[in-house]
């Protein structure tokens, strides 16, 4: 029976069993990294959860943008306000809960002092934060998604993501040097560390947080009625057939259909995704990131090019690299896990391949999106998720900063490129298409 299921909606029925040997090989890489270091294991867990999750429910925060800008549909980016304020709830009681025993923010501490879990990610704001989200902005619209995206969308076997990876761990150590030249010049040290908290202690943080995400939906909910009245319908989250509930008298195939293959909504995976985000706080003391890991690669593939990357930018990655690089880093193994978890989550619904059904031109805009994307997240000291989820969520005033260069630098690539690339539909497009239908 689940066999024909397959068959029916055009999935490959062998997959599974794919996915099976891949979970064993996973569980022997976790043992593997267990003799590295106690604590790998953890950050292999926390990654293959992330993949999975985002997998199943098709969450992204570039498809966020992209569906609010050409269907008018807020679905997404309503979701990305959940996850952030879910996200927010749990880490205040960490982080309040440590701050009354003594704890101090992480750009305060000293060695004997300690860390408010997740501090770490109140990052330097700068000009350099709004260089650097304008430019990751851009960038994950013409990789065609973000850096958590790019990782499922890889697992996914998406060509665009690819293409964009490789780039995007490149870019990295180039935006560090460039954040380090930055940092130290004039108008780079115009700026600081800021922790609302500081200013408005936990529950203020909390109320502030929650007023501005508030704003954020009635922009979101506005923009989506100026494109309905501009006569564009509103193009809502569409799911294939296999992705819809299933009506079965067999309980064995409706099982596997609820668990693998049904579609998960946009807010089950936003609150599924902040316990994951606060498992990460509580085992590892910091936020869930992204592209530090990336840096720490891209130095080490240059190293191996014979690169010497003797700036004092580069002391704290060249000492990882010494103490055994990417193969031995917590972050580096979460990305690898965020591959695994988006892999195993295809091939358990028997629908993975490899997509490159896009043109040399397309090729090229998404080694540039990753090139754009890894400059400007060492820009910004951040990316979408260090930065923007993970530096909102922990209170980091450059994670607000960062979230609207970021919006901007989406805004205004997609409405250049509109109508030039795959990527970039015209809008209008729609709109024809609906009189053509209405009128039929």
């Amino acid at each position: 029976m689940l066999k024909a299921y397959f068959a029916e909606n055009d999935l490959d029925s062998r997959q599974p069993y794919y996915a099976i040997i891949v979970l064993i090989l996973i569980i022997a890489y976790g043992f593997f990294t267990l003799t590295q270091a106690a604590n790998l294991p953890v950050f292999l867990i926390a990654g293959l959860a992330i993949g999975y999750v985002f997998t199943r429910a098709r969450f992204g925060f570039a498809g966020g943008i992209k569906d609010l800008f050409y269907g008018g549909n807020s679905q997404l980016a309503v979701a990305l306000l959940i996850l952030l304020g879910a996200t927010a709830f749990l880490t205040t009681g960490i982080q309040w809960q440590a701050a009354s025993q003594g704890a101090v923010p992480a750009y305060l501490a000293t060695a004997k002092q300690t860390i408010i879990p997740g501090s770490a990610s109140v990052e330097l704001a700068n000009i350099g934060t709004i260089i650097g989200g304008t430019l990751f902005g851009s960038g994950m619209m013409l990789a065609g998604g973000c850096a958590s995206g790019t990782l499922t969308d890889f697992g996914e076997g998406e060509g665009h993501a690819i293409i964009a990876l490789p780039f995007f761990i490149i870019g990295s150590p180039l935006g560090l040097w460039l954040s380090g030249k930055l940092d130290a010049s004039a108008i780079g040290k115009i700026g600081g560390n800021y922790y609302l908290p500081t200013y408005f202690g936990y529950f203020g943080s909390f109320v502030f947080l929650l007023v501005f995400l508030g704003i954020l939906y009635l922009v979101i909910r506005a923009y989506q009625r100026h494109r309905h009245q501009a006569g564009l319908r509103i193009r809502q989250t569409t799911y294939a057939q296999f992705e819809q509930p299933l009506a079965t008298k067999n309980a064995r195939l409706g099982l596997y259909h609820r668990l693998f293959i049904q579609r998960w909504s946009f807010t089950t995976t936003a609150l599924l995704t902040a316990i994951i985000a606060a498992f990460i706080i509580i085992t590892t003391g910091k936020a869930w990131g992204v592209t530090s890991a990336f840096t720490l690669q891209g130095a080490q593939l240059l190293h191996a090019l014979g690169f010497s990357l003797n700036d004092p930018t580069f002391a704290a990655i060249n000492l990882q690299i010494k103490q055994g690089g990417f193969l031995v880093d917590g972050s580096s193994i979460r990305n690898f896990g965020i591959i695994l978890g988006s892999l195993v989550a295809f091939l358990l619904a028997g629908r993975f391949h490899f997509n490159f059904h896009f043109h040399f031109k397309d090729s090229t805009t998404y080694a540039l999106g990753g090139l754009f994307m890894g400059v400007g997240a060492r820009l910004a000291k951040g990316c979408n998720i260090g930065a923007l989820y993970s530096g909102i969520t922990n209170y980091s005033v450059h994670g607000y900063i960062f979230l609207i260069f970021l919006v901007i630098g989406s805004a205004v690539t997609l409405s250049i490129l509109e109508g030039k690339l795959v990527l970039f539909p015209k809008r209008h497009a729609e709109r024809q298409a609906n009189l053509k239908i209405v009128g039929a």
